[in-house]
């Protein structure tokens, strides 16, 4: 039986790497962005996900409305993500999507925080996340599902969280693009 030939191209990595100042990128998930799938007046997701006047437009409201989206500070980790694997005939190998999950803890639990918190859960949301100088999510967001619950561990010097629990499907890693928003400040304790 002839085989046909199965080369493909792959991506460029030309100019790609600095071997002199290696481009590394630090930092913990500082904060997401959650927006309805759909809305009635608009997108929910702003015309250029790269301006910070575009995330303005939507992440405030004329008085007495809410906002489109919602920037939350978080604690965050994106893990490794689970990559099912097929075996098929004749030795080949087949990867459906990646089951993807940000786990992220929210600190600062006003009772309006911690209500909003609880009705997360089994609600369907886009999602940019930004971490290290990068937003990520691409111009529309991911569309995740979200799961939701308090934490209280045992200690009197126990912080209480919510835990938000996003996760996806998808065959590869979301877009990023530099953050439009400022670098957090970090508060200094004394």
């Amino acid at each position: 039986m002839p085989m046909s030939s199965c080369a493909a191209g792959i991506p460029s990595f030309a100019d790609g790497f600095d071997f002199c100042a290696p481009n590394v990128v630090f930092g913990e998930i500082e904060q997401v962005i959650v927006s309805p799938l759909e809305t009635e007046t608009g997108n929910p997701y702003p015309n250029d996900w790269t301006s910070e006047a575009d995330w303005d437009d939507l992440l405030t409201a004329p008085t007495g409305t809410d906002p489109v989206a919602y920037l939350i500070p978080v604690r965050g980790t994106l893990d490794e993500p689970d990559r099912p694997e097929i075996e098929a005939s004749m030795y080949r190998k087949f990867y459906p999507p990646k089951r993807f999950n940000l786990p992220a803890n929210v600190d600062d639990l006003s009772d309006v925080v911690y209500d909003a918190c609880r009705d997360m859960v089994n609600n369907s949301v886009r999602l940019w996340y930004i971490s290290g100088g990068y937003i990520f999510g691409g111009p529309q967001g991911i569309v995740v599902d979200v799961d939701s619950w308090p934490v209280i561990e045992e200690g009197e010097d126990s912080m209480h969280r919510y835990h938000l629990h996003f996760s996806w499907r998808a065959r590869r890693a979301p877009q990023r693009a530099l953050s439009p928003f400022s670098p957090v400040e970090a508060t200094p304790t004394v």
